[in-house]
């Protein structure tokens, strides 16, 4: 991968002291925190290692052309030696213009560019998919930029356009990486309405439509420090927080985690109201401690089931769980704890007839709360490798903005999409 850029910053020796400037365009819903979590922390680590940091953050909602120029001036203005920015399947075309504008102001800066759609992205279509970029980070962020900061060479999972690189993963110890919330990089305030919170990283499943999973290396379940944790947790109850984001993928994929988790929470005496992404599949072992640590708290339990059609489920290597799902449902309702499930329509080999059952089936299992999305074809995914071997094809969806989702298949014609989306809205409480 041999590419020229324009003002390429050449990595020097190891003792070299970079500045960097952080830049963040979330998918910011009007309650959501302003500063996401995952920038966040990345600039907690950056500024703990000494480097010197400028945090930009907007919402790509609402960063209309008309004001890219002024966005692009005020990083510019910085005159950071590095530029990093986060490209998501909601703001890539948005980092791709800006990349534009940074190399016509004549920006001489390193500019990195990570996030999911650089780390499950093809390494030989980097450089045309984001073009004025310098390098890419491949995996977390944390320790990548602060070694490129330090003008390390070679890095794991960077890789630089004029250069070769190392085409692995970039990871980090989740452990010993320090709080944004406890070093004020995130300010809690008194009766702070949301918070984002993570306790681990990963997925142990590897379902196709999935950008989590990556290759078996990102499949490795890691938590952070329990002792931070709980320091953090103090910090939530203490300035009574209204309610906590977990963001894990797959909160109960170690009960013994979760469990330890769930006990701070109660020992530290926090009333706010809590999500938690979790899998009727990974319900096996201590279950009934898990579940009575989740019924002490105002929760929530979010479970994608995705289909319940066994041959959908197959198709998209997205094992049946019904059977485990209606045992663990019936002990949900009898703890009286708040849970809601999530359907995907335009799966390959799904009709309309199917993900109606699908619905069917959450009513009749009593479901309080039912969430149904358009298939998105998240870069690098097998869907996203396999989408035109499959027919899949993409558009836009009014709910899901600028991101775009599937909205016909060979089995679902536009017609039956638009009668799925109607059913969806009909059956979400």
């Amino acid at each position: 991968m041999r590419v020229s850029p324009q003002g390429l910053l050449q990595i020097g020796r190891c003792n070299v002291r970079r500045s960097v400037s952080l830049v963040a365009f979330d998918w910011t819903r009007p309650r959501d925190p302003r500063v996401p979590l995952g920038h966040a922390s990345i600039e907690a680590n950056l500024r703990a290692m000494g480097v010197k940091t400028k945090a930009f953050v907007f919402s790509a909602r609402d960063v209309k052309p008309e004001i890219e120029h002024g966005i692009v001036d005020a990083i510019v203005a910085a005159g950071t030696d590095i530029i990093a920015i986060g490209a998501y399947v909601w703001n890539v075309v948005l980092v791709r213009r800006v990349l534009g504008l940074l190399r016509g102001r004549g920006s001489r800066a390193l500019i990195v560019i990570g996030g999911p759609e650089v780390t499950y992205a093809p390494i030989e279509e980097l450089p045309t998919r984001f073009v004025g970029a310098n390098c890419f980070v491949r995996g977390a962020g944390e320790d990548a930029l602060v070694q490129l900061a330090r003008g390390a060479r070679d890095i794991e999972g960077v890789v630089q356009v004029a250069a070769a690189g190392r085409a692995g993963f970039a990871t980090v110890n989740l452990a010993g990486l320090p709080s944004p919330y406890l070093d004020g990089v995130l300010v809690v305030n008194d009766d702070e309405p949301m918070v984002r919170w993570e306790t681990a990283r990963g997925c142990s499943y590897a379902c196709s439509f999935c950008a989590h999973p990556g290759e078996p290396e990102q499949r490795r379940i890691r938590t952070r420090n329990l002792d931070v944790l709980r320091q953090e947790v103090a910090l939530f109850a203490r300035h009574r927080v209204k309610r906590i984001n977990v963001l894990d993928p797959l909160f109960n994929a170690s009960p013994e985690h979760a469990i330890a988790v769930l006990k701070e929470l109660s020992t530290a005496d926090f009333k706010g109201s809590l999500t938690f992404q979790c899998r009727f599949l990974a319900m096996r072992s201590r279950t009934a401690e898990l579940l009575d640590r989740f019924a002490a708290l105002d929760v929530e339990l979010e479970f994608g089931i995705q289909t319940t059609d066994e041959h959908v489920g197959d198709a998209v290597a997205r094992r049946s769980e019904l059977k485990p799902a209606e045992k663990t449902i019936r002990e949900l309702q009898r703890l009286g704890i708040n849970f809601s499930v999530s359907l995907i329509y335009g799966l390959p080999e799904q009709t309309l007839a199917s993900f109606k059952d699908s619905l069917r089936w959450c009513r009749d299992m009593g479901v309080p709360t039912v969430r149904s999305y358009p298939l998105s074809l998240l870069v690098g995914t097998d869907l996203w490798h396999r989408q035109k071997k499959l027919g899949l094809v993409e558009g836009f969806d009014e709910r899901m903005g600028d991101v775009p989702v599937v909205i016909e298949t060979p089995t679902m014609s536009r017609d039956d999409m638009l009668c799925a989306a109607e059913a969806a809205r009909a059956s979400t409480l």
